[in-house]
């Protein structure tokens, strides 16, 4: 169901200029949705023309749409793979001209390359939090807190490279990656389902430990 104020937000949206083609929510599983904004061409003046939609954003205290036109994602889904495949298989329109989210050609090694490089990142800056943990666990909790919300998107590309059906509940995806994987995704499942308070060294360390582990398999991943 679409909480009503990110579906409220096509309210602020001219949806009868001629360029706009979609108008859409994402991420409609996790605790807070997105709105994606695609254009033919985008509306000029830029801030001018927006100023309805990041006012209603603000007021509701949304985060503000993702404002992108046709041109950006024919030549930006080598460049972002993961996060099309994330707003793709988890979204619904609230104004489509023409659903250009629907069937995007994503390249394999795309995805297996960005894996990689977000997987190595959220390894390195967690095993660094993980070293202030005695003098700033907070500080380090919360790092591995946003590292735990932000890999869905890798997990939903092993999906992809499967070619498997991509689940589209955060602790059903988590889930069934540990089966698809064969990797024990408990740790990762500790820190998303927990409080930051909550959250102590023992989870951290072994969520690190899976990070790496699945990092040394992207290496060497066979496409």
């Amino acid at each position: 169901m679409i909480n009503i104020s990110c579906k409220d937000i096509v309210s602020a949206v001219n949806v009868n200029d001629a360029n706009l083609l979609q108008v859409a929510i994402y991420d409609i599983h996790k605790p807070q949705q997105s709105c994606i904004m695609i254009y033919e061409k985008e509306p000029q003046p830029f801030f001018v023309a927006l100023k309805p939609v990041a006012d209603y954003c603000n007021r509701k205290k949304l985060p503000l749409p993702l404002i992108i036109t046709r041109e950006f994602i024919q030549y930006s889904t080598d460049s972002y793979p993961l996060e099309f495949i994330d707003i793709m298989t988890d979204y619904e329109n609230l104004h489509v001209k023409e659903d250009l989210l629907a069937g995007l050609d994503i390249a394999a090694g795309d995805v297996r390359l960005q894996m990689e490089r977000e997987l190595k990142g959220k390894w390195l800056l967690t095993r660094l939090a993980g070293l202030e943990f005695a003098s700033k666990p907070k500080h380090c909790a919360t790092i591995a807190k946003g590292s735990a919300m932000s890999i869905l998107p890798v997990l939903k590309g092993f999906f992809f490279l499967k070619q498997q059906t991509i689940p589209v509940d955060p602790l059903e995806l988590i889930q069934q990656a540990d089966a698809l994987t064969a990797f024990d995704m408990q740790p990762l499942n500790r820190i998303y389902t927990k409080a930051v308070k909550e959250i102590d060294p023992a989870g951290i360390y072994a969520y690190i430990e899976m990070l790496s582990q699945l990092t040394r398999m992207m290496e060497t991943w066979q496409l």
